[in-house]
C-alpha cells in the first residue's frame, strides 16, 4: 500500500485516519510546544481560545488585516477545533461504511434531547459525535501513529512528496517521503504552506464562503417560530450555553437545572462572501470585501485561489496532494459541516 501521510490532527484528520488505519498512516500535527521561527509572525487576530481548551497561538508567514467583524481562526494544537466545538454533525446522508468504522472505534452518535442532554435541534438528524466516555469527540485521541511536528514545506518529486518538517521531540528537521499527502489543516495553514512550499509565488486573490450564523437568547423551548426550510437551529439550555461557551467538553448530562433560558444557534440559507488579496512581497493578506459580519461559525469553505477551487489548484501542483479540511469543503445546506467533511472526502479518495 502507498505511503501516506496526513498533516493536522482536527476531525478532517481523523476521518482520513479512521478510513486508512488499517495501512497504518503517519499523522503529522503542531502540539502545545509550537514551532517558533524568526520569520513567523504572531497573529494575535486569528486565535481561538476558550477556558477549559488547550491554548493555542497563531504563527506563521502571513499577517492578516481584516475588519473588525471578520473573524479567520488558527490553532496549532493537537486535535484543532474538536478542542473546543459543540461535536455536531448531521447524519442523514453519511456513508454506511463510515457509520460502520465510526461504531468499532467507539464514536458515538448522540440523539438531541433537551430534557435529558441538554440539546435540541429543528432538524432530527442533528446528533451530537461523543467518544466511548461520552464525551464530545476529541479527535487528537484516537491516533496512533502520531508524530508532533510542523511540517514546513512540501516538494514534488515525480510521483513522490517530500515533506519536511520539525520534530519537536528531537527538535530537528527531519524528511519523509510519501506517495499521498492529505491536508487537514487550517485556511491560515494551508496559505502559509503554499507559500514556503512555493506553491504560491505571486500576489492572489482569495474567496471563501460560509451560511449566515447567529445565536439569539429565548425563553421558548420549541422552535415553532422558525421555518426549517430557511433556518437549521440547534437549541441549548442554560448550562450547555455557558458549557459551550467555556470550551468543556466532558459530559454534564446528569445536571439538570430547570431555568426556562436558551441559547438558539440559528443557520440561515443566506450565504456570506469574503474577498482577500495577498500581497506577495509584504507577505499581507488584506480583506477586500467589507463584509458586516464573517466567519464567527468556524464554517467558512469553498477555498478559492483566483477564483479557481482550491481542488483544482492543488491538482495542478500534483495529484497525489489531496485536501480535506474545511476550506477543500463546498458545505451544501447550512447546519455542522462535520457530515460535510466526511462526505468530502469519502467520495473525492473512495
Amino acid at each position: 500500500m502507498e505511503k501516506i501521510i496526513i498533516i493536522g490532527s482536527g476531525f478532517s484528520a481523523l476521518v482520513a485516519y479512521l478510513k486508512f488505519k488499517k495501512y497504518n498512516p503517519i499523522v503529522i500535527s503542531s502540539s502545545n510546544y509550537p514551532y517558533i521561527d524568526t520569520n513567523f509572525k504572531q497573529r494575535k487576530n486569528l486565535n481561538i481560545n476558550k477556558f477549559f481548551a488547550t491554548k493555542s497561538n497563531s504563527q506563521g508567514n502571513i499577517i492578516y488585516e481584516l475588519n473588525n467583524n471578520t473573524q479567520i481562526h488558527d490553532r496549532l494544537s493537537l486535535g484543532g477545533n474538536t478542542n473546543l466545538w459543540g461535536g455536531f454533525i448531521n447524519t442523514q446522508n453519511l456513508p454506511v461504511n463510515f457509520l460502520e468504522i465510526a461504531n468499532k472505534n467507539h464514536i458515538n452518535f448522540i440523539k438531541l434531547n433537551i430534557k435529558e442532554n441538554g440539546y435540541s435541534s429543528n432538524q432530527k438528524q442533528i446528533k451530537q459525535l461523543r467518544d466511548y466516555k461520552n464525551n464530545i469527540l476529541n479527535s487528537s485521541l484516537f491516533f496512533e501513529n502520531l508524530i508532533e511536528g510542523f511540517v514546513y514545506s512540501l516538494q514534488v518529486n515525480n510521483n513522490k512528496i517530500k515533506v519536511n518538517f520539525f520534530k519537536f521531540k528531537k527538535q530537528k528537521f527531519e524528511t519523509f517521503y510519501a506517495n499521498k499527502i492529505f491536508l487537514a489543516i487550517s485556511f491560515p495553514q494551508i496559505i502559509d504552506l503554499f507559500f514556503r512550499s512555493n506553491f504560491i509565488y505571486k500576489d492572489i486573490f482569495i474567496t471563501l464562503s460560509e451560511y449566515g450564523h447567529r445565536y439569539k437568547k429565548t425563553l421558548r423551548k420549541d422552535f415553532k417560530k422558525y421555518n426549517s426550510k430557511k433556518n437549521i437551529v440547534i437549541k441549548y439550555d442554560l448550562i450547555r450555553t455557558f458549557k459551550h461557551f467555556f470550551g468543556f467538553q466532558k459530559s454534564v448530562d446528569n445536571i439538570k437545572l430547570k431555568i426556562p433560558i436558551f441559547v438558539d444557534q440559528i443557520f440561515s440559507f443566506e450565504k456570506r462572501l469574503l474577498e482577500l488579496k495577498l500581497n506577495f512581497d509584504s507577505k499581507k493578506i488584506i480583506e477586500t470585501s467589507g463584509n458586516k459580519f464573517f466567519g464567527d461559525s468556524i464554517h467558512y469553505c469553498n477555498l478559492k485561489i483566483n477564483d479557481n477551487n482550491i481542488d483544482n489548484y492543488v491538482k495542478e501542483i500534483s495529484n497525489n496532494i489531496i485536501g480535506i479540511s474545511v476550506p477543500f469543503v463546498n458545505q451544501k445546506n447550512p447546519g455542522p459541516i462535520s457530515n460535510d467533511i466526511i462526505n468530502n472526502f469519502w467520495y473525492k479518495y473512495d
